[in-house]
């Protein structure tokens, strides 16, 4: 059959015809009068490799697809069930984003209106993510400390999606869950520490950021509760919980096993992030080839053309974002001083993107969608790394324009279109294993509840 060479109208040459004329190329050579000819070899050499380029060209997607079969007997959550049922899902990854934690009720940050972003405005904020800069948090460490009283793991019971991943682990099939949250939700439905992978850093532990010296985490709750600020018993420096504000290197940790873990996985699970973000946006291609990916999402996010749109948005979206963050440079250093003394932005020009805005970074998001990517100074999932962490360098950049969610192959990728809790739930049903959620469900918030009862009472 004539196929059509890429990007041309013209047919190509079928592979037989090719395979044809060079098999008479070579019959011709050995009794041809002329082998002194040189145009003539020349113009032979030239016609050789044009067959073999046209025999050896990229082929359609629908001849590609016959070649690649599917990995899943079905490219739906069905499918995934089968896969999982059938045991060839041992090592199972999952990367998570702010939208896991929606239906826990944690606070949206960045939406007028609600009451932390009221809270915080007294604060005069240069932009509301500078909450998350560390050099901000220098100069005024209050706002901070007051999103911490939200967020501080304890006050809010995880979800259904959270204990999907305690049910994975505890059937020995989870490998690690990399999460973009700082709640800590995960630890909290049940999940090992070694298993939970945060990208952003956690409450676990606390620093001072001028000494470095570990300090009690108990120290810095207390201060938290207390509307107040923790300082070092050794220098008197700032203390900060582990988070990884902007400015900062990722943790370590994670970047030793985003290497490890997803080159060894069999299913990748990627719920509630909108996949705008590097190394995130990437890491859904340092699986194996044969590795199926699902995807829980409230919108279909990280395909190839989305990704290819947004490395090509970043300079417009870094640009917008500095002039929100940025004040006057003629202001006279008397003012810049009454401007300090307010809180203002004087001397804080962010050096993070757009897409590095933070939203799931603090879980402070509703909803992490591909929608909110779009925006600009209050994107969606973020990346808290210093710049060479939080913006796409240029080999991630090429990895994620490269990659990418291909979810019209039929081979290995799903999409899951919903909230999370909807989707582990529907996932468990299919795999039989809907009494057993449910009875982790109805543990974990008998616990919870016994808990912040204990709590109340000790206060």
């Amino acid at each position: 059959m004539t196929r059509r060479a890429v990007g041309s109208s013209e047919p190509a040459w079928p592979a037989s015809a090719c395979t044809s004329v060079l098999q008479g190329m070579q019959v011709s050579s050995k009794h041809s009068s002329h082998t002194d000819d040189s145009a003539c070899d020349a113009a032979a050499v030239q016609l050789q490799q044009l067959c073999l380029e046209a025999a050896c060209s990229k082929v359609p997607r629908s001849l590609q697809q016959q070649q690649q079969p599917s990995l899943l007997s079905s490219c739906d959550l069905a499918g995934i069930a089968h896969y999982i049922a059938s045991g060839r899902a041992r090592n199972i990854v999952v990367m998570a984003g702010a939208g896991l934690s929606v239906s826990a009720g944690i606070p949206d940050f960045r939406t007028p209106g609600t009451g932390l972003y009221s809270q915080l405005q007294r604060f005069q904020l240069p932009w509301p993510e500078a909450v998350f800069d560390i050099r901000f948090f220098r100069h005024n460490p209050k706002p901070f400390y007051l999103l911490a009283k939200e967020l501080f793991p304890g006050g809010y019971c995880p979800t259904p999606a959270h204990f999907f991943l305690k049910l994975l682990h505890d059937k020995g099939l989870l490998l690690s869950a990399f999460t973009q949250n700082i709640d800590g939700l995960e630890q909290l439905a049940g999940l090992p520490a070694d298993k939970v992978v945060p990208a952003h850093g956690s409450f676990d532990g606390a620093h001072c950021i001028d000494c470095g010296r570990a300090c009690s985490v108990y120290a810095v709750q207390q201060a938290v509760y207390d509307d107040d600020v923790a300082t070092c018993d050794s220098c008197g420096g700032l203390v900060k919980p582990d988070i990884v504000f902007f400015g900062e290197p990722l943790p370590a940790r994670f970047h030793r096993r985003r290497l490890a873990d997803l080159a060894n996985a069999d299913l990748l699970i990627v719920m509630g992030t909108s996949l705008v973000v590097q190394p995130f946006a990437s890491m859904l291609d340092a699986v194996p080839a044969d590795c199926p990916r699902l995807l829980i999402n409230m919108n279909k996010v990280g395909e190839k053309q989305q990704q290819q749109q947004q490395q090509q948005q970043i300079p417009a979206q870094r640009h917008k974002l500095r002039q929100a963050s940025s004040c006057s440079s003629d202001s006279s250093s008397s003012d810049a001083s009454d401007a300090d003394d307010a809180g203002s932005c004087s001397g804080f020009e962010s050096d993070a993107t757009a897409l590095t805005a933070s939203s799931s970074f603090a879980n402070i998001s509703c909803v992490d969608s591909a929608a909110a990517a779009d925006s600009t100074a209050g994107s969606s999932s973020s990346s808290s790394s210093a710049a060479a962490d939080s913006s796409p360098a240029p080999a991630a950049a090429a990895a994620a324009a490269a990659g990418g969610f291909d979810f019209d192959s039929g081979r290995r990728d799903v999409l899951s279109l919903g909230d999370c809790d909807s989707g582990v739930m529907r996932l468990a049903e299919l795999l039989g294993w809907q009494g057993e959620l449910q009875q982790l469900l109805q543990q974990g918030r008998e616990a919870f509840e016994e808990a912040r009862r204990e709590w109340d009472d000790a206060e």
